[in-house]
């Protein structure tokens, strides 16, 4: 009996043992991993306003077209022409101004709209010249000035750690006045054709804006803009067949920087 008793308490250990090890040998479920949130990643969604300043080069295209009934020979009609229509270019200036704008962020793609309201300081004068080909006395004189700029477009960029890369198009429309004056000679007052109008184009460019904490950033920007062209007529006081129709165009180049404050997200 002493040996039966014996057998079954060390049949009874080498099962316990035998549990434990297997228990022992399953693995923990390990737990779920989680990706610790990315360090510096940048976030361009929300609304923003801000305040730029920069440098404009433009050109103003001119086109003079002579009723048939324009009292000058062929030859001096060519000669004006040739000397009205040519394009006044590398007018210098500068422009001042604000935008505001919204921003959304999908991964590492930035999409949004920005509208601008600017200052400008883009005006020239030619002449007065004397038109060559024509008798002495007969001058030409010719301006544009461009006040202020406004914009609408869409950005699109993508982001690199804090900066963003983004293009950029839409409407631009500006307040244009030019004016083109003829003083023939024996003629008691000039030609006049003066036009002052709001102007509608369109404009395109890109820039670069980063991060620079607390919801702040900056950006350095081109846009090329093309303004349309406006027409008036000019006629020489006394002679009813002096007529004449005037058009001037205005292309700027602007190269800015800015300062964005952003709201929101």
């Amino acid at each position: 009996m002493r040996n039966g008793l014996k057998g079954a308490l060390a049949a009874a250990w080498v099962v316990g043992a035998a549990q434990g090890v297997s228990a022992a040998d399953i693995p923990a479920k390990a737990p779920a991993y989680k990706a610790p949130a990315a360090v510096g990643a940048s976030n361009w969604t929300g609304f923003y306003v801000g305040v730029n300043a920069g440098g404009v080069l433009g050109s103003s295209g001119r086109n003079l077209l002579l009723d048939s009934g324009y009292p000058v020979t062929a030859a001096e009609a060519a000669a004006l022409l040739r000397q009205a229509n040519e394009t006044i270019n590398n007018i210098p200036g500068w422009i001042v101004g604000g935008q505001l704008g919204y921003n959304r962020q999908i991964q590492n793609v930035v999409v949004g709209i920005e509208a601008d309201i600017n200052h400008l300081g883009f005006k020239k004068t030619r002449g007065p010249d004397q038109v060559v080909g024509l008798a002495a006395g007969n001058f030409l004189t010719q301006s544009v000035d461009v006040r202020w700029l406004t914009t609408v477009r869409a950005r699109a960029g993508v982001t690199v750690g804090s900066w963003l890369w983004y293009a950029t198009a839409g409407f631009a429309g500006a307040q244009v006045k030019f004016n083109d004056t003829l003083k023939f000679a024996g003629a008691a007052q000039p030609a006049v054709a003066d036009k002052s109008d709001f102007a509608l184009g369109w404009t395109a460019g890109g820039g670069l804006e980063v991060l620079l904490g607390g919801n702040w950033s900056l950006k350095g920007e081109y846009l090329y803009a093309d303004l349309g062209k406006l027409s008036t007529r000019s006629n020489v006081p006394g002679v009813a067949t002096a007529n004449a129709t005037h058009e001037a165009d205005a292309k700027l180049h602007v190269a800015r920087v800015g300062v964005n404050r952003k709201f929101g997200m």
